[in-house]
Parts: structure tokens; C-alpha cells; sequence
């Protein structure tokens, strides 16, 4: 069967919104990803979640107004109901986690009543950034060079004084793992989305950064985008032909950071064993119901490697994040934080799977719910490799990406005969 001929435009569900184009949704979007990095960038800020507080408040209100795709009526109730059950849930972890010995609940309710309002917001974000617009495709793809740009100027030492930034500042993210995680969900759709050619441009430019930069994050990030568009034989030669490459130049940097012996002072291979310690002794000594939401960093639960942090830096560096964002939800809600961890990662395997289809021709899907897998798959970086917290923009595009598929996904996507 001739596939072109016979198989009808992909259709994602697209709203009237004749106000806003290709250039709106850059520009909406450019504005959505940065700002949380650039508050914090330039007010010291400990954590993302106020400017994603702003952004996602902001979609929610351009959204009702008709600026940006808004989601349909119909299914509101539902998604009330899946906030209020998610807050009750760990309402109740939270109440329960008091009444076992914890004093303090002011910021775990501050946090819970920030998670309600961004869980709230989701919708709109999903139909106003994943809602099918012309010339989707172009916008995404300009803001992915938006992001090479960014490299170029950090790696030229472009960057405004902050009492954040770290040694390699990429403005607005005070280092280049922050960089990573919030570009995973463009790299990925790119090189999806992109032709043969281009796709192999993308990783190879990609491939650079990863060496420039000196990024883990990106590195990982990387091989999950090749995963996802690269078949079985092309993954392998890609992947062989990086390793090939890189057995050239002094891995120092990336394998300090993979040896795990407790000899080995680096601080980013101490803090993500830091992560996994935290998961350990949590579930000992709480028994599996975890320390209670958004209490890490704020009990007195440490580890040998927390330890051995504090006395190289004299500072308790990552113990609020736990390192990655799964040790942080394990360590604070324990098995109900595992149970989520292994939903996520089941459900990862699934979008990647069908991301590959895409990539390779035996699926058909609207732009927008490219970007939205995408956008599920790229929060991986953050779970289960380096993350900053549960509030961040890419966190809030994987969480948005759920009501959008679940509403879209089946009408979206085509099977395609071989």
C-alpha cells in the first residue's frame, strides 16, 4: 500500500484561535520556558516554582481570553476531579506525616496549594503550546537554534553577574545542567520531526554541546533523543561512532562523574549517589512512607554522602532537590513516590516507542502531539538525572502533556500501513 497516497493528514485537536500564528506561539512559548530560569537567575532565587507559578497563571489567562488555544468545555469536571483526588492524596500524606512526629507544615501546605494551582493549569498549557497552529513545526524548530545560541554565547562567557551561576553560566540557566533539561523537549521533537538529513545535523550539533559544555545531563539527553528517532542499525552506528569520537579526547570530565567508589570526591557523581542514599535511608527509617512532601532539606536526614558534601563546600549542596527528581519523590512520599516513579517510567517506554514510529514512518501524528511526547519524554532528564525541584517549566510541559494526550491522543494518531 502506497502510504502517501492513501493515508488521509494527520488532525490533533485544533481550536479557533485566529490571533495567534507560528510567531505567537514562539514567542508565548520563548517567554514560558526562560522566565522561571531568568528570575531565578537574576533575584538569586532558591527555586524555580515562582516564575513557573507566573508563566503557568499567565497561559491560563492568555488562554481564557482567547490569545492562545484554549482546551474544549467539555471534560472540565474530570480534570477538577484528577487536581482535587492528586491534592487530597497528598493532603492526607501531609496530615499523616504530622500526626507521625513531623512539626512543621507551613511549607508543605504553601506547596501543596502551589502544586493545586499549577495541576489546574495544566490543560491550558497543553492546548495552548500542543494545539495544532500553521507553521508549528518552523517555531519549534527556531527556538531549538534558540537554544544553540544560548550555548554559544555561555560558552563565549556572555552572561549577566549573578550570585547563582556557577562556573560555566549559560544565561539564563546558571549551569549547564539546567540548560540540558529544559532543552530536552525540543531536542527531542527536532530530530523527530526533522528529515533524514537534517535529523542527523541535530545530533551531531547536539554530539558538539555535549563536548563543549561538558554536560552529563546533555549527554544522557542525547542518547534518549537518538532512542527516540534512530532505528535499531542507525542508533548503533550513532552510537558507535560517538564512542569512536570521543575515546579521542580526555573523558575525565564524564568519567569522574560515572565512578561511584566512595574515594572519588567529585560533586556531581556525590550528589546524584547522594539521591540514592536519600531513597535508602528514607525507606529505612520511615518504614516506606517517606520524610512528607517537600520536607528534604528541611529534616535531619542525611547521608555519608551528604556528609562529605557539606565538608567539601560547607554547604548542604542538592539536598532539597535530592540530586534527581525521583530520589526527591521516593525520599518524601516513599512507596506511594515509587509506585509514581515506575508509572512514569512505564508510560516513558511507551511515548518513546511511539515517537520511533514517528521518526521512522510507521505513524502519522499531528505536530502538536509530537511536541507533547516529546515534552513527556524530555522530563526524563529531570527524574531520573538531574533535576531542581517538582516546579519547573519542563516539569510543567511533561505534566500538561497528560490532559492533552488522554483528550487528543486517540484521534491523533494514525497507524500506517506497512
Amino acid at each position: 500500500m502506497n502510504r502517501a497516497a492513501t493515508v488521509p493528514a494527520p488532525s490533533g485537536p485544533m481550536m479557533p484561535f485566529p490571533r495567534m500564528g507560528a510567531l505567537g506561539l514562539l514567542i508565548v512559548l520563548v517567554l514560558f520556558v526562560l522566565t522561571p530560569s531568568a528570575l531565578r537567575y537574576s533575584y538569586n532565587l532558591s527555586s524555580f516554582a515562582p516564575g513557573v507559578a507566573v508563566v503557568a497563571v499567565a497561559v491560563w489567562g492568555l488562554a481564557t481570553i482567547g490569545i492562545v488555544p484554549g482546551p474544549p468545555r467539555a471534560g472540565w469536571a474530570n480534570h477538577f476531579l484528577v487536581v482535587a483526588v492528586s491534592c487530597g492524596l497528598i493532603g492526607a500524606h501531609i496530615a499523616l506525616t504530622y500526626l507521625r512526629g513531623e512539626p512543621e507544615l507551613g511549607r508543605p501546605l504553601t506547596s501543596l496549594a502551589l502544586l493545586g494551582v499549577i495541576l489546574t493549569t495544566t490543560r491550558h498549557v497543553g492546548f495552548a503550546f500542543f494545539a495544532s497552529v500553521p507553521h508549528q513545526r518552523i517555531a519549534l524548530h527556531v527556538l531549538l537554534g534558540l537554544f544553540l545560541v544560548i550555548a554559544v554565547m555561555g560558552l563565549l562567557g556572555i552572561a549577566p553577574r549573578s550570585e547563582l551561576i556557577s562556573e560555566r553560566p549559560l544565561y539564563p540557566f546558571t549551569e549547564p545542567s539546567h540548560f540540558a533539561f529544559t532543552l530536552m523537549p525540543f531536542l527531542i521533537y527536532g530530530a523527530v520531526t526533522a528529515g533524514p538529513v537534517l535529523r542527523l545535523i541535530i545530533l551531531a550539533v547536539a554530539a558538539i554541546m555535549v563536548i563543549l559544555l561538558k554536560s552529563l545531563s546533555l549527554a544522557v539527553g542525547l542518547i534518549l533523543a537518538g532512542a527516540c528517532c534512530l532505528n535499531g542499525i542507525a542508533l548503533a552506528i550513532f552510537l558507535l561512532s560517538a564512542f569512536a569520537g570521543l575515546s579521542m579526547l580526555d573523558l575525565t570530565y564524564f568519567t569522574d562523574r560515572l565512578d561511584f567508589a566512595y574515594g572519588n570526591q567529585n560533586l556531581s557523581m556525590l550528589v546524584y549517589r547522594q539521591g540514592l542514599e536519600l531513597i535508602q535511608t528514607s525507606l529505612e527509617e520511615t518504614g516506606g512512607w517517606g520524610i512528607g512532601f517537600q520536607r528534604l532539606g528541611f529534616t535531619n536526614l542525611f547521608t555519608p554522602s551528604s556528609n562529605i558534601i557539606y565538608a567539601l563546600t560547607g554547604a548542604d549542596l542538592n539536598l532539597r532537590d535530592g540530586g534527581f527528581n525521583a530520589a526527591k519523590l521516593i525520599t518524601e512520599l516513599g512507596v506511594a513516590g515509587i509506585i509514581l516513579s515506575l508509572w512514569y517510567l512505564v508510560t516513558l517506554t511507551r511515548m518513546v516507542i511511539r515517537l520511533r514510529g514517528v521518526a521512522t514512518g510507521r505513524l502519522l501524528l499531528s505536530d502538536g502531539t509530537c511536541f507533547a511526547l516529546a515534552a513527556f519524554v524530555g522530563a526524563a532528564i529531570e527524574v531520573f538525572v538531574r533535576g531542581a525541584g517538582y516546579f519547573t517549566s519542563t516539569m510543567l510541559l511533561g505534566l500538561a502533556a497528560i490532559p492533552y494526550l488522554r483528550l487528543s491522543g486517540r484521534k491523533a494518531l494514525i497507524h500506517v500501513a506497512h
